[in-house]
């Protein structure tokens, strides 16, 4: 396989995933520069980065505005041991059943999470109707990122 079309972390970077790159970077610097190190990466609210929660709010404000119609954002979402404030989330899907919110400890601009409103251990554990909405959901933010960022692809991440 071409350097082009995969690269392999470092082992411990996220665990064991595989990150496949499409031949059209969502982003140019990340083709030509190393991925940063999980040391390298700074959560967003950390001491040296005063004011990360207002800045992560104002990210979701500005992806909100790229979104069409009108979200009812509940309170909080659950993210494994995590509570997202409802500040973070900027996607709401009309069936209330998925949601998208900034990423604390993101790789790169635009690395954002969609996620089901429930939190289940597999995929296979969703409902039907929950899986659709989640994907559904998926090309409603993904599309809206590319428009924002002037890209032509997104990436896939895989479990190895």
């Amino acid at each position: 396989m071409s350097q082009e079309a995969s690269l392999l972390r470092s082992p411990g970077d996220l665990g064991s995933f595989e990150l496949r790159l499409p031949s059209t970077c969502l982003f140019d610097v990340i083709c030509s520069e190393a991925w940063p190190t999980d040391e390298a990466r700074k959560k967003r609210d950390s001491p040296e980065l005063r004011g990360g929660r207002e800045e992560m709010a104002a990210e979701a404000a500005g992806y909100r505005a790229l979104l069409p119609g009108e979200s009812s954002f509940p309170a909080e979402q659950a993210f494994a041991s995590f509570r997202i404030p409802r500040s973070h989330l900027f996607y709401a899907s009309p069936s209330g059943l998925t949601v998208a919110f900034v990423n604390l400890k993101p790789l790169i601009p635009g690395h954002v999470l969609v996620v089901p409103r429930r939190t289940v251990p597999r995929l296979a554990d969703l409902s039907q109707e929950e899986f659709d909405d989640l994907f559904r959901s998926v090309r409603v933010v993904q599309g809206a990122l590319e428009s924002s960022y002037g890209a032509e692809a997104s990436r896939e991440w895989r479990r190895v």
